[in-house]
């Protein structure tokens, strides 16, 4: 099974055990207005949060659902908050960190909820990133989480490296400035390099 999103407020869970055929078996909506921004699976569950747009602060919920039974999913817990743009759940599940772009440069961070008791979802920790840069896509492997960004402040755009092994402290390892004024799309290979896309570049950086 698949999940995707649409521009309709929904995530649409598919069968494509037949790829010519594929079979929509259930739809994910959020209580809370807001379209589908970002969907990732692990172990079972979705995480995924809805944005609105229409809100002054892009008010945004962030959904954790049992999609082990992928026609029958069950939403097992959920938070709100603001000015989300990425979000990626760790390889065990346990945690999720959520990118936050706020128009004051002194609060654009990454934060880490706990997510193992889905139904008591709660801030383990969080990281403010380089002031004036702004916090984009993330992606990460094991105890190492990557942070897009978009420069401001006499930065211009690379990549952010945290080491998350304590989430209540996560801390910079690393850092890459490109140059550059718009955020790098991030893609990691099985052995946890990062493919790295400016604008019509392709850098590729080594991850321990």
């Amino acid at each position: 099974s698949n999940s995707i999103s649409n521009g309709e407020g929904a995530i649409h869970v598919f069968d494509v055990r037949d790829p010519r055929a594929p079979l929509e078996v259930a739809e994910i909506r959020s209580p809370s207005p807001g379209r589908p921004y970002e969907a990732k699976v692990v172990g079972g569950r979705l995480f995924a949060f809805f944005r609105n747009e229409d809100s002054p602060q892009r008010d945004a919920t962030l959904l954790v659902v049992d999609v082990s039974v992928p026609s029958a999913p069950v939403l097992l817990g959920m938070i709100t908050g603001q000015h989300w743009w990425d979000l990626w759940p760790t390889q065990d599940g346990r945690f999720v960190l959520v990118t936050e772009r706020g128009t004051d440069p002194l609060f654009r961070s990454v934060a880490i909820y706990d997510v193992s008791n889905p139904g008591d979802i709660r801030v383990a920790g969080s990281y403010r990133s380089l002031i004036g840069t702004r916090p984009s896509g993330i992606a990460g492997l094991g105890d190492r989480a990557l942070i897009a960004f978009s420069g401001g402040l006499g930065f211009g755009s690379g990549v952010e490296i945290l080491d998350i092994s304590s989430p209540a402290r996560p801390r910079l390892v690393g850092f890459y400035d490109f140059g550059g004024g718009v955020a790098p799309a991030l893609r990691l290979t099985p052995g946890g390099g990062i493919l790295t896309v400016v604008h019509d570049q392709l850098q590729i950086l080594g991850s321990q």
